[in-house]
């Protein structure tokens, strides 16, 4: 799966970079990302559903994104790899945001961060990484309190949780 991901992400990336339309093709990935989820999938896997049907369907979902990309999804329709459209799309934002020197940071929390305290924790990796940071911000009550924080394949966990977890462990 992880070869056939990469080259599919890799083939349409360098083509969005040789056709010009690499951040078009980006925001409509990020904005399909959100709506396409596991179950929304299922229904493309489904055999019983014609591909032509599929496709149709996908045309009409995402009329407005940019034709490379629907000519993407349709490709993964006709060679039974639509399955793998969530993978593809995250190797893709991977390959962007690689290509624009952004790392993205993943700010797990209790509650709600403030945008200042967002754009704190930003600045401050951005200055310790001497790169551009993307951050995403996940609500976890599981945390009781405090800030867990992964970067690339570093994690800074300052939270209740893992403080209780590391009481009973010691």
């Amino acid at each position: 799966m992880n070869n056939i991901v990469k080259a599919y992400s890799n083939a349409l990336f360098e083509l969005c970079v040789e056709k010009q339309c690499l951040e078009h093709v980006y925001q409509d990935i990020t904005i399909m990302d959100e709506i396409i989820d596991d179950a929304y999938l299922m229904l493309y896997i489904q055999p019983n559903i014609t591909k032509n049907t599929k496709k149709q369907m996908m045309q009409e979902v995402f009329k407005n994104v940019n034709p490379l990309l629907l000519n993407f999804v349709q490709i993964l329709i006709d060679k039974n790899k639509i399955k793998y459209l969530k993978a593809m799309f995250n190797e893709f934002i991977m390959l962007y945001n690689n290509y624009h020197g952004i790392v993205e940071i993943v700010i797990r929390t209790a509650k709600q961060l403030s945008e200042q305290q967002i754009e704190r924790i930003k600045t401050a990796f951005e200055k310790k990484y001497e790169k551009r940071i993307k951050p995403k911000v996940i609500i976890d009550e599981k945390l009781i309190a405090g800030i867990s924080i992964r970067i690339q394949d570093e994690t800074f966990d300052y939270s209740i949780a893992n403080q209780l977890t590391q009481l009973r462990n010691g």
